[in-house]
């Protein structure tokens, strides 16, 4: 491997399968560029990630279990990653790197989450877990967003024109350029092909003349404007001169939305494997991840699994940079030597690696838990149901289970997955995460993406949430809070910050309310919206400032 410091260009996207491209068999989308990637580099063919977005990005950005990084779901103020983390960015940055986030990071929206705040020198992403999502932009709402979307560049908001894979493409290709004389990071992040199933539609009608029915020729036209995008990157760094030493890493954070189905109701083709997105079966984890570089053979196959947690080792490695003696340990590999090829098989040692998610606020032993081995992966779907046992490697289908056949593997599984929960649970907070009102994160929006609720989750107008403050220094602050449209008259807007409240009368047309309190330093809930005898409703965003 090329010990210069290379250049570091990871893409990953949202919900792509791994039967998606053509190079894993795919009958109808066509994804040459990414064929080239398979073809010219190396393919990890047993790639873990997921099962959800969030957790996928946590694991990668910290090479830590996601459980460690209180990064256990994606709404709700569960998504949102400790600030004690030292990230991916963090690392590369110090290791001599500009560092730049392009598209999606539904790791936190408020300061000191966000990513500029993580490490990134530039940054323009779309806010909560999807454009259009409640928590994005309001700008975003009731249109099809993927189109002329409102981002965040910086830290600003700004109005962007074209499709949103091109954007984000567009918004790396000049960070490339800007920084070809010296080494750099782009992360990459893809909302596509994410639902809503947004674009072009002539695109999609092609589609539909290969074959794709009922979903699938808007997906399969998201997937190879994907794949277009990829073939632009590649020629930027071929016009900037820079392919020869740069890494490039394709990926997904999870396998397909369940929701999304041909015309006869089936699922789209995945390669044979089984489950979907939130499932811990082959189809919902394993991902395709190629890797081309200087130095990484042509045409390998990794057959060893691999981890998301494995991402952060390895480009470490390749930046020659290291883990400072204070910083979180890791839980990841670096897996250079198996990509390289430098490692004979047998000197690989084998290893569980571990996948569990969740929805809510603790994580539940045994439920939707999985460890994974060279020759064998275990499988908990529910705490009160029966345990699977697969051999994955020559059952990818997972269509032969071997629990009742393999009692001692079996337990031998199960106890390795007992240690490691309670190794990432036993100290661990799973409480909310404080969102700091600090002076250098002023003005503070929060949105619905980082509330927390009172009783059912949810993200609607509707619903009654709270948002956890940590007040860092006692003053008078202004409270704006935003509405998606006038409350309306005969109703109160209100304002609860700890014991201080505020209220006023609700206005026709009006829909945004201020209110100026003093806060006391410290803890302190907060809860806003409008309400009248019998309902109560949330806004959109509450900004803070001094």
């Amino acid at each position: 491997m090329n010990r210069i410091q290379p250049n570091l260009l990871f893409i990953i996207c949202d919900d792509l399968a791994y039967g998606d491209l053509s190079a894993h068999g795919n009958p109808i989308c066509r994804t040459p560029h990414l064929d080239g990637i398979a073809r010219d580099g190396v393919s990890a063919q047993r790639h873990l990630s997921g099962p959800l977005c969030s957790p996928a990005r946590g694991c990668l950005l910290t090479g830590r279990y996601h459980y460690r990084s209180r990064v256990v779901d994606t709404y709700c103020g569960r998504s949102i990653m400790d600030a004690a983390e030292v990230t991916l960015a963090d690392y590369l940055r110090a290791s001599g790197y500009r560092t730049g986030c392009f598209g999606k990071w539904h790791l936190g929206d408020t300061y000191p989450f966000r990513p500029e705040d993580r490490g990134f020198d530039e940054t323009v992403w779309h806010l909560g877990g999807g454009i259009g999502q409640p928590g994005d932009h309001p700008g975003n709402y009731g249109r099809e967003s993927y189109f002329d979307p409102v981002l965040c560049r910086n830290g600003q908001f700004e109005s962007f024109e074209g499709y949103c894979t091109d954007i984000f493409s567009s918004e790396a290709m000049g960070f490339i350029r800007r920084n070809k004389e010296r080494p750099w990071f782009a992360y990459l992040a893809f909302n596509a092909p994410h639902g809503p199933l947004q674009v072009d539609p002539v695109a999609a009608s092609a589609m539909a003349t290969r074959g794709a029915t009922g979903d699938l020729p808007a997906l399969y036209a998201m997937v190879e404007n994907i794949d277009a995008n990829v073939g632009r990157l590649l020629a930027a760094l071929d016009e900037a001169g820079l392919s020869d030493n740069t890494v490039v890493v394709f990926t997904s954070d999870h396998g397909p939305c369940p929701s999304v189905r041909d015309g006869d109701g089936r699922p789209r083709f995945n390669a044979g494997l089984r489950g979907e997105k939130g499932s811990v079966y082959e189809g919902g984890v394993r991902v395709p991840c190629l890797w081309r570089g200087p130095g990484l053979p042509s045409g390998s196959l990794v057959t060893e699994p691999t981890h998301a947690i494995d991402i952060l080792p390895t480009f470490l490695s390749l930046a020659g940079g290291a883990v400072q003696p204070d910083s979180p340990p890791l839980d990841g590999k670096n897996i250079l030597p198996l990509l390289d090829a430098t490692c004979p098989p047998d000197a690989w040692p084998d290893r569980p690696l571990f996948l569990q998610w969740h929805r809510g606020d603790q994580p539940t032993a045994f439920r939707n838990a999985m460890v994974v081995t060279r020759d064998r992966k275990w499988i908990s779907v529910s705490a009160a149901g029966p345990e699977e046992i697969y051999d994955v490697a020559n059952d990818p289908g997972e269509t032969h289970d071997l629990a009742a056949a393999e009692p001692e593997q079996t337990a031998r599984m199960r106890a390795a997955y007992e240690d490691w929960f309670r190794e990432v649970s036993g100290n661990h907070r799973f409480a909310p995460v404080s969102l700091p009102l600090a002076a250098a994160g002023l003005p503070l929006r929060l949105t619905r993406q980082d509330w927390r609720v009172c009783g059912e989750d949810g993200w609607s107008p509707q619903t009654k949430a709270r948002w956890v403050l940590a007040i860092e220094e006692a003053g008078t602050y202004e409270f704006r809070i935003q509405f998606d449209s006038a409350p309306g008259e005969r109703g109160a807007v209100f304002l609860r910050v700890g014991d201080v409240s505020a209220v006023a009368s609700a206005v026709a047309d009006v829909a945004v309310y201020r209110f100026t309190v003093q806060l006391a330093a410290g803890p302190a809930e907060l809860q806003a919206g409008w309400q009248t005898l019998y309902h109560e409703g949330s806004p959109f965003a509450v900004e803070i400032d001094r």
